[in-house]
């Protein structure tokens, strides 16, 4: 029996014939990530870390950040990180390079008092006098993209406390309605009912005595609060400022009170 042949040509273009004619694969649309929501997510890692002293860490995070979405704010905490790991001079660059795309920092007589400090620090160990230590302590001054909010963190964390302790006087108050309604069923009647009755009397006297102490340090704790917010509205910072995110942390997670974000953060 012959076979029929087909001549090369052909067959190339019955092959090229049916690949054009199979259906292209399907590829999932990934939406283009959101640069300003992943550096806030990458900022407050680096804010956990840097309460933990883990400046390294919080450095390459706050780098991170800085190149999802370029802000001085981030130029700035990554020298922090480096003076506080006792990297003078990376924490001397990185000043210079915040003063120079911030020429306008609020906190800029600051930053260049650290300056000067990192330099003296630097010449006296050159010579001999000192160990060149960096000095200084975590933050220079207000964060200059955020408005400044100092008052913000505080006074969101003394309501809090406060809205907290009014809300278990709540409970403490409840126990001391039912420890009065034992004690009127009980007023009389047998020996039992008299040794219910005294019990109530007592545990209604501590729960009130609760009721009084949490109703008294919450309204101190609220209205200090609101007198730090006030504060901070009446000096112009405005609260938009300050931001709480629950982020990953070792062993679980933590909660990051965050002072005054840059103003573009979600």
């Amino acid at each position: 029996m012959s076979r029929e042949r087909v001549a090369p040509g052909k067959a190339c273009g019955a092959a090229l014939l049916i690949a054009l004619a199979a259906p292209l694969p399907a590829f999932a649309a990934t939406p283009p990530a959101d640069p300003k929501a992943e550096a806030r997510t990458l900022y407050l890692a680096a804010e956990a870390a840097f309460a933990e002293k883990k400046y390294d860490e919080a450095g390459e995070l706050y780098r991170r950040a800085n190149d999802a979405y370029a802000d001085p704010i981030f130029v700035f905490d990554i020298a922090q990180c480096h003076r506080l790991a006792g990297r003078a001079e990376a924490a001397i660059a990185g000043y210079e390079e915040y003063l120079r795309i911030s020429p306008d920092a609020p906190n800029r007589a600051d930053v260049e008092k650290l300056l000067a400090d990192l330099r003296a620090a630097g010449a006296a160990a050159e010579t001999g006098g000192g160990a060149g230590a960096a000095p200084g302590s975590r933050k220079a001054a207000p964060r200059a993209p955020g408005g400044g909010g100092g008052l913000v963190v505080p006074g969101l964390a003394l309501a809090a406390v406060g809205g907290v302790a009014l809300g278990i006087s709540i409970y403490t108050g409840a126990r001391v309605a039912a420890a009065n309604r034992v004690l009127a069923a009980n007023a009389y009647g047998t020996v039992d009912d008299f040794v219910a009755a005294d019990a109530a009397a007592r545990r209604g006297r501590a729960y009130a005595a609760a009721t009084i102490a949490l109703v008294a340090s919450g309204a101190v704790l609220v209205v200090g609060g609101g007198a730090l917010l006030a504060a901070q509205l009446a000096s112009g910072g405005g609260l938009a400022g300050a931001s709480a995110a629950v982020v990953p942390a070792r062993g679980g997670a933590a909660l990051v009170l965050a002072g005054p974000l840059p103003r573009w953060l979600p």
